[in-house]
């Protein structure tokens, strides 16, 4: 091979190999620019609980379906919560749960995204839960709160 021929195909690979870190350069700097942008719509939630975050201008809103279920275990009582969220600007947090008597409360916050806010249309992942309560076997109410409302409460019986 003529060392002119050798020389072209060198600067070929150089330019290929130039165009594969500039793409690789490109990916890295459009997915900072957006995780900045997302960061900056974000704040902290300032109810109870502080571990919520939602997008400013967020409304409260309350899921449609919330599906629980629960197992006795030998040492206490799991439930599942499970809610099917409509696309994935709208979210839903667990703030907290804990024992009151004979009433296990599951504390949800639930927010939408600001009106006039343009979403993509696919079937987001649900949220789901697994939460475990140490009680012995016995009659429980199971209330599920959102946003500081009661919107379900059932019978729990071993």
């Amino acid at each position: 091979m003529s060392r002119e021929c050798e020389s072209v195909i060198t600067l070929r690979a150089l330019l290929v190999v130039a165009s594969v870190v500039l793409i690789l350069l490109l990916a890295v700097a459009s997915a900072y620019i957006a995780g900045r942008r997302l960061d900056a719509r974000l704040s902290p939630s300032s109810g109870a609980g502080g571990g919520s975050r939602q997008a400013k201008g967020s409304v409260e809103w309350t899921p449609p379906e919330i599906v629980e279920s629960y197992a006795w275990l030998p040492n206490g009582l799991r439930v599942d919560i499970t809610v099917r969220l409509p696309d994935p600007c709208h979210r839903v947090d667990l703030e907290g749960y804990r024992r009151s008597g004979d009433r296990l409360l599951v504390e949800l916050s639930a927010w939408a995204p600001p009106p006039g806010t343009y979403c993509i249309q696919v079937v987001p992942k649900p949220f789901k839960a697994s939460l475990f309560f140490p009680v012995s076997k016995g009659v429980y109410t199971l209330e599920i709160i959102v946003n500081g409302k009661t919107v379900k409460q059932i019978s729990i019986t071993p």
